[in-house]
């Protein structure tokens, strides 16, 4: 194995690594802000006043008083970032869904992940790219593997194992 797809498969696992995953809290007397309303199996903290949660192994979404705002129909979602959040339907593909539940990116595509400066990854047919918060494709899916932007630049690698960065400023 050449050093650079080495690099290439090290930079991607490290990628792979910054996800959330669910965790269990040591049981503790708690006051509520928010009284539970829900049996929850998974919560996790607000962004953009919204938070995730399962029950029954499903997903929903909850605002910061506890109120139900989008019902738990998901099989997987992401946090809310630049108002939008990544859903999972029950065929396994992704989309992006507004604060009101509406599904503005249809779920079309094989991963997703956040909204960074106005672009979210995405994977379909095994390759990666960019699209906008309407769904179009910005950067062409056509990537081994891409990460978020970050400071105006996401890294990106194709099969040869060589890592470039895009440029959000072309």
């Amino acid at each position: 194995m050449t050093i650079k797809k080495s690099m290439c498969i090290l930079l991607s696992l490290l990628m792979s690594m910054v996800v959330s995953f669910p965790c269990r809290a040591a049981q503790m007397e708690v006051e509520y802000q928010v009284e539970p309303k829900f049996k929850l199996i998974a919560i996790q903290p607000f962004y953009e006043g919204m938070t995730f949660f399962s029950e029954n192994y499903s997903y929903g979404f909850m605002d910061v008083n506890g109120k139900l705002v989008i019902p738990q129909i998901y099989k997987e979602v992401g946090r809310f970032t630049e108002g939008l959040a990544y859903v999972m339907n029950k065929d396994k593909l992704r989309g992006f869904v507004d604060t009101t539940g509406k599904e503005v990116v249809p779920c079309i595509y094989q991963y997703a992940y956040d909204f960074s400066e106005g672009l979210a990854c995405v994977q379909m047919d095994d390759k990666w790219g960019f699209i906008d918060k309407t769904g179009e494709v910005s950067i062409p899916i056509q990537y081994h593997w891409v990460y978020s932007f970050k400071d105006g630049l996401a890294p990106r690698c194709q099969r040869s194992g060589i890592v470039y960065f895009i440029s959000i400023y072309r």
